[in-house]
């Protein structure tokens, strides 16, 4: 990578949250589905067919590592958006820009304001924020709001808004319309990750870690979201890229 690129902060910030998330998606992977010897019953279905199914104990919280990698995730994909602001900006005092996002369309739009009165961000790069219109309640990118508000949270307190999530389906059904329409319910103590219960001995429990207090997200895998908003970054990033081809490397 070339640091006299403007965007060279931008993407390194985006490539480490996305080792990051690759930690989480090994966390999870550690913690609930490496298959033990005696993890296994045989479960036999609708056609008379048996079938091995990996049983694990419910093990009562989130591991430790998916809240710290998905912190750092976080941190890094916000960071790169301000990263982008500064390196867009001609404005005199451009090392102090952000990339704004508000709850709503008339916070956003006093942030603004007062960016370019402090002379934070010049018109051409405040353009270029409003065109994602990122706020709560814009043209469909409510991502940049996920990511501004889990990144506040985290800032204040440890980032406990996921729990997790599980998804009855019939051993042997591997329909891909199945798992289009999942349907995640949240697992209490005493939940069984995998294999059958007395009531439903021929369904197993898939295991997931998702987000349970966000609004908009809430109920959706942490892997998945993570994802969403590494790819919603480096969009941001690719289209900066092209709109601001005299972007400089923002002073110190």
């Amino acid at each position: 990578m070339n640091p006299s690129d403007p965007f060279h902060g931008a993407v390194l910030k985006t490539k480490w949250a996305n080792e990051h998330i690759q930690g989480v998606s090994k966390a999870i992977f550690d913690a609930f589905f490496v298959s033990r010897a005696d993890s296994y019953e045989i479960i036999v279905d609708d056609n008379g067919e048996a079938h091995d199914v990996e049983k694990h104990p419910f093990i009562g919280r989130v591991p430790e590592e998916v809240f710290e990698r998905s912190s750092y995730a976080l941190y890094n994909l916000r960071s790169a958006l301000d990263h982008v602001a500064c390196a867009i900006s001609t404005a005199a005092r451009r090392s102090k820009a952000d990339f704004i996002v508000g709850d709503d369309v008339n916070e956003f739009e006093r942030a603004i304001e007062q960016a370019e009165k402090k002379r934070f961000l010049s018109p051409d790069a405040s353009g270029f924020i409003r065109s994602f219109r990122p706020y709560l309640g814009g043209n469909g990118e409510q991502l940049f709001w996920v990511l501004h508000r889990l990144n506040i949270i985290d800032k204040h307190r440890t980032l406990m808004t996921s729990a997790l999530y599980g998804h009855r389906r019939t051993v042997g059904d591997f329909s891909p319309v199945d798992f289009a329409a999942v349907k995640w319910e949240r697992l209490d103590e005493g939940s069984q990750i995998g294999g059958g219960t007395d009531s439903h001995p021929k369904t197993q429990t898939l295991m997931n870690v998702a987000f349970d207090q966000v609004e908009i997200i809430k109920h959706e895998p942490v892997i998945t979201v993570l994802r969403d908003l590494t790819a919603l970054v480096w969009h941001v990033i690719t289209r900066a890229r092209k709109e601001f081809p005299g972007a400089s490397v923002p002073p110190l």
